[in-house]
């Protein structure tokens, strides 16, 4: 996807999944809306969490105290989004509510 892509649909938005860290931990995120960055309210395995959102490039990031990372996106349904790290497919699709 796109930046103007990106910033058209995820910021509002609330994604959901399994990590890919360890495979079997759900999480799910709440993305502020912005023009250009935003916050996120998430919850992974019923830990709660805040961190921000932005786009860079045509890269999906976040960040927060814990961690920082971009994203290609690609989407693959209505509402299903596959995920690369560094050009690599991750295993879990991102999923809207």
């Amino acid at each position: 996807m796109t930046k103007k892509e990106l910033l058209a649909t995820f910021p509002g938005s609330t994604l959901y999944g399994i990590s890919n860290a360890d495979g079997k931990t759900p999480w799910a995120q709440a993305y502020g809306k912005g023009r250009k960055k935003g916050k996120i309210a998430g919850n992974h395995g019923g830990d709660t969490y805040e961190a921000t959102w932005f786009v860079q490039d045509d890269l999906w990031c976040e960040e927060s105290e814990n961690y920082s990372s971009c994203w290609q996106v690609v989407q693959t349904g209505d509402k299903e989004f596959q995920v690369y790290k560094d050009g690599q497919p991750m295993k879990n699709r991102w999923k809207m509510k």
